[in-house]
C-alpha cells in the first residue's frame, strides 16, 4: 500500500475519474525495506475500483506488475 493503512482505511490512492477516451499517467513511491527483506520477489497489485449504482464500492480491475517492470492497466467491459 502507498500509504499509512489501517484495519478500517484500506481505501488507497484516489486519482479521481478518467473520462472515456482519456488516459492517466502517474506513479507512487513505496518504502520496500520498511516492510520486506527480500524485495527482488516483490511486486505490486494495483486495485481499481469505482462506485456503483448503490454508492457501494466495486473492484472493477487489478493488475499485478513484478518490481522492476512496468504494466499497462486496460479497460475491462
Amino acid at each position: 500500500i502507498s500509504y499509512e493503512a489501517s484495519k478500517t482505511n484500506m481505501s488507497g490512492e484516489e486519482i479521481g475519474v478518467i473520462e472515456a477516451g482519456k488516459s492517466l499517467e502517474t506513479a507512487f513511491e513505496i518504502k520496500l525495506d520498511k516492510y520486506v527483506k527480500n524485495y527482488e520477489n516483490t511486486g505490486v497489485l494495483v486495485i481499481v475500483t469505482a462506485k456503483d449504482g448503490k454508492g457501494q464500492w466495486d473492484v472493477v480491475n487489478s493488475r499485478y506488475c513484478p518490481i522492476n517492470e512496468q504494466r499497462e492497466i486496460e479497460y475491462i467491459e
